[in-house]
């Protein structure tokens, strides 16, 4: 049966609560590293039973933006913007005011819906998402976080 992204998020972070607590509570640690090991276990299982999305992007890439448009009205504020970003990458969206760099990363991250274009990212758990299907408040359970200016 598919479990959803949300139970995933909370069994990786149930696994980093113990293993910090073994940490912590030496005295405890035996049994902190047993609750860590039960966690790991029913999370390896979770991530196996994830939805498969058919979904493939290229080797060493993370994030691959094609053909991305945004439109308000008449005016376009991104207009066929594509590009890919590998993992370790330091990537940078530079341009003048009202260039439309903050609308991009808004679109990234599904606070806007973007008119066109796809936007598939690799997500915590190895595979390839659609984020156009994704819900702005499941974004960040894909490994997505932003902050505002």
């Amino acid at each position: 049966m598919p479990v959803s992204y949300s139970h995933v998020d909370r069994l990786r972070r149930k696994v980093q609560l113990y293993e910090s607590l073994a940490q912590m509570e030496p005295k405890k640690a035996a049994a902190h590293e047993k609750r860590a090991a039960a966690f790991r276990e029913k999370l390896s299982q979770a991530e196996k039973d994830l939805p498969q999305t058919g979904l493939k992007l290229p080797e060493g890439v993370v994030l691959d933006v094609k053909d991305l448009c945004m439109y308000f009205g008449g005016v376009k504020a991104v207009d066929g913007l594509s590009f890919q970003v590998k993992k370790g990458e330091i990537f940078g969206l530079i341009g003048p005011n009202g260039a439309g760099k903050t609308t991009v990363f808004n679109c990234i991250t599904q606070f806007y819906k973007p008119t066109a274009g796809t936007l598939h990212f690799e997500n915590k758990s190895g595979q390839t998402v659609d984020l156009n299907k994704e819900k702005v408040h499941d974004v960040i359970l894909q490994g997505i976080v932003r902050t505002f200016q």
